[in-house]
């Protein structure tokens, strides 16, 4: 299937992300310490989520994948909280992000990297879809 980056960009935005945007994967800086920190158990969801490690596979396989690409498309959502310690709003923002990324990938035939990260406090409801 042929994508329109154009048409992705603001799709995504009239489905409710609050910032969209196209990279370049040649500019994506691949950190390996984040992967460590991951295999640490720091967030908590290690071997209990299929987007973590490590069900997810090895990060020298999935950077060679990403590189194979030229473009992609990040997607935020900010949801508002009632305090840090609000669990139910947390879930539910995660929910309807998901929500939101199962529409994208419904409508455009594309292969997606992605981490809904609730706990992981450096990236918040942050998803990356990579596209040829």
């Amino acid at each position: 299937m042929n994508v329109d980056i154009d048409d992705l960009v603001r799709d995504a935005l009239a489905l409710g992300v609050t910032h969209a945007a196209i990279a370049t994967v040649a500019d994506i800086k691949f950190n390996e310490d984040f992967r460590t920190q991951c295999e640490q158990n720091a967030c908590g969801t290690y071997n209990k989520n299929w987007m973590c490690p490590p069900a997810v596979g090895q990060i020298a396989e999935l950077k060679e994948k990403v590189l194979g690409f030229k473009q992609g498309l990040l997607i935020q959502t900010v949801h508002e909280l009632k305090s840090s310690f609000d669990w139910k709003g947390m879930m539910a923002s995660g929910h309807k992000h998901t929500e939101i990324f199962r529409t994208i990938l419904d409508k455009f035939d594309i292969w997606f990297l992605g981490n809904l990260a609730i706990k992981c406090r450096s990236l918040h409801f942050l998803f990356k879809v990579y596209i040829s």
